[in-house]
């Protein structure tokens, strides 16, 4: 768990170090960073870097979710739910929806 919350953590520091430069380089000419890194490329790596780090917790939590959810007889049709939360948004709200009641 400890690893799972330090990857988290790292990913919600990366977003404000994103604003940070945004609103260090507002309104100024393009940086001229070593390596040809251009202000693009940094928004671009940083916040794949976040979304994946981000991806670690909600992933492993959701295996967690469906281990503990199938500790009783389920229909095989919730697994596919489960199934369809990992592959993206849409499997995700059709999740969240389905045992909500919404």
């Amino acid at each position: 768990y400890i690893s799972r919350l330090l990857i988290f953590l790292v990913s919600m520091l990366i977003y404000p170090v994103i604003v940070v430069v945004l609103r260090e380089y507002d309104d100024l000419a393009a940086p001229n960073w070593p390596m040809a890194i251009t202000l693009n490329t940094f928004l671009a790596f940083f916040t794949s870097l976040a979304k994946l780090a981000l991806m670690v917790p909600v992933t492993s939590g959701l295996g967690q979710l469906r281990w503990l959810w199938f500790s009783e007889p389920r229909r095989l049709t919730e697994f596919e739910l489960f199934e369809q939360a990992y592959r993206g948004i849409y499997g995700s709200c059709k999740l969240l929806f389905s045992f909500t009641g919404g």
